[in-house]
């Protein structure tokens, strides 16, 4: 993961803009992780959907980690996500208020699982949270 997020970081160098990464579920938690180590080059800001690990000790560590991302942070997690991303959800804003992360904001999404419709809302929660912080 650290490989190919270098050679992207390479890559959108060469473009003007920001860098964002948008991340979901397993990549989520990997990105979250490789960030709060500061392992390789940081995003200007970081959206994860869903994020979450399939082991208990990992799952537990992503609210820490995910209030450690120097980057603002744009957590999205629907009502329909499996058991292991609900049972963080609560903690990661917690964590996010206790490591005092300015551009942290967590939304649920309302609905049925992520299909075509849940995406349109879910480009707009984004496109809302980027102006929100001036971009």
């Amino acid at each position: 993961m650290k490989a190919l997020m270098e050679s992207v970081v390479d890559i959108s160098s060469a473009y003007p803009g920001f860098f964002l990464v948008v991340g979901q579920g397993t990549s989520a938690a990997w990105l979250t992780k490789i960030y709060a180590e500061q392992t390789s080059s940081q995003p200007d800001a970081l959206v994860a959907i869903s994020p979450y690990w399939p082991d208990y000790q990992y799952n537990k560590q992503l609210p820490k980690w995910l209030s450690q991302v120097p980057a603002p942070v744009l957590d999205i997690f629907n009502s329909w996500d499996n058991t292991w991303i609900k049972q963080t959800a609560p903690m990661r804003a917690i964590e996010a208020q206790r490591g005092l992360k300015l551009h942290y904001r967590q939304r649920e999404i309302v609905g049925q699982p992520y299909d075509k419709q849940q995406f349109i809302y879910v480009a707009k929660e984004i496109y809302g949270w980027l102006t929100h912080m001036g971009w």
